[in-house]
């Protein structure tokens, strides 16, 4: 019993921290050309050079962006609310 615990208490957290969250936003193309899809949620340096986007909120398909392909992207809620817009410098 004691084995069984300890490799629940060991894996459990293994599976929960290497989920994959994907939040609802948007990025822009180009000025005004806004595409709707979902951002994977990752610490604000990860995003600052590019961000995950997609269209299903499974995240199956996911596409690695970066200021070449896109001019802006934001998220819909979430901790950015407060900084909806964000451009690639």
């Amino acid at each position: 019993m004691k084995i069984i615990s300890t490799l629940l208490i060991v894996v459990i957290p293994v599976f929960c921290l290497s989920q994959t969250e994907f939040k609802a936003g948007f990025i822009v193309k180009n000025p005004g050309d806004t595409i709707k899809g979902y951002l994977k949620q990752e610490p604000e340096t990860v995003l600052q050079n590019s961000i995950q986007f997609t269209q299903n909120m499974s995240g199956e398909g996911a596409e690695k962006l970066t200021s070449e392909k896109i001019f802006a992207f934001g998220f819909n809620e979430g901790n950015y609310s407060e900084n909806l817009l964000h451009e690639f410098s």
